[in-house]
């Protein structure tokens, strides 16, 4: 089997964005065969077999519309997590619109049974993670460490909540635009948490290694790759039950009421007091969510799109008007 990734980065940036990379990965395991780069390349392989995997549902829109007889090329359209721009937030659904751009989808594949159960079709199929050498406790800090892009619906002020009892490392960056609000968040960060900037991939993985707890306290989230990588790690995990991560953790680590300051800290003693035991259920779980594990049901995903390609064309035969009313009445999101 052959799979062309198809991904708007490609170009703006010199390789893949973190979420299809992940993906790519998964394809590797599996024994698939991998190409990527711009949506436009994906014409060139139209005739030679492969299956197109877009990473973005905005930007297949956009391809197809320019590019209608590249349907006629088996393909996967993924919508990696909450798209704040195309959801109501607070209540956690799509806007119609963009509800009506996902349907005429013909093969969505989505990385969260909660963005999945918003949408109410497509398949939706974890992401996956490298298993990781997990360091002793003896090797690690007292401390807990969060990774976000900080900012209110990532729950800056949910860590900051426990920064007076607990030792708190955060890694990321401060996140400012029409849906976070870093700015308001940025100076307690520096003053009250031990606060490490951005850092590549590698680094964070070598940071979680070294922290005894990892917290995510998200008050909007799909499929955690930062929760999986943790439990990769053999660092247990405290979360809030947000997206999937109830389903992900399990026994690895504790789910909490973000907005309780006692229970977070109730989960941390609860934590330390049976490390090892949590400590071995993070690696044990985190199997599932090898790139092996994953690459499998992947396998099968394109396997479905390859085979029933026809009928799933048919079964969309009303697209190009849903695509048309947007385009008319909907333009900003198109």
């Amino acid at each position: 089997m052959k799979v062309f990734f198809a991904d708007e980065h490609c170009g703006e940036y010199g390789g893949l964005a973190h979420g299809i990379k992940n993906r790519v990965l998964a394809a590797k395991a599996a024994g698939i065969h991998v190409e990527y780069g711009e949506y436009d390349d994906a014409l060139s392989r139209m005739s030679d077999g492969y299956i197109l995997h877009c990473s973005n549902f905005v930007h297949w829109d956009s391809f197809i519309r320019k590019n209608p007889h590249a349907l006629n090329m088996p393909h996967i359209v993924e919508l990696h997590g909450w798209y704040l721009p195309a959801i109501d937030p607070e209540q956690g659904v799509f806007k119609e619109d963009v509800a009506i751009m996902l349907e005429s989808v013909p093969a969505l594949l989505t990385t969260s049974m909660a963005v999945r159960g918003a949408i109410g079709f497509g398949r939706h199929l974890h992401n996956s993670v490298y298993p990781e050498v997990c360091p002793p406790r003896e090797s690690r800090t007292s401390g807990i460490v969060s990774v976000m892009n900080i900012s209110r619906w990532k729950g800056i002020d949910r860590v900051l909540s426990i920064a007076d009892k607990e030792r708190v490392s955060v890694i990321g960056k401060e996140m400012n635009d029409k849906y976070n609000d870093g700015r308001l968040y940025i100076d307690r960060v520096h003053a009250e948490a031990n606060f490490l900037g951005e850092l590549g991939h590698e680094d964070v993985i070598a940071v979680l290694k070294k922290h005894e707890i990892f917290f995510a306290p998200s008050r909007l989230e799909s499929c955690s790759l930062t929760v999986l990588e943790a439990m990769s790690c053999g660092t247990p995990v405290i979360a809030t039950d947000a997206g999937d991560n109830r389903e992900m953790i399990g026994d690895a680590g504790i789910i909490v009421d973000g907005d309780d300051r006692e229970e977070i800290l109730v989960a941390v003693d609860r934590i330390r007091n049976d490390w090892d035991r949590f400590h071995g259920n993070c690696i044990e779980r985190s199997v599932e969510f090898s790139h092996k594990s994953i690459g499998k049901k992947l396998l099968s995903v394109y396997q479905h799109a390859s085979d029933n390609w026809r009928s799933l064309i048919a079964d969309q035969g009303h697209m190009s008007l849903r695509l048309q009313w947007i385009k008319k009445n909907k333009p900003e999101i198109c």
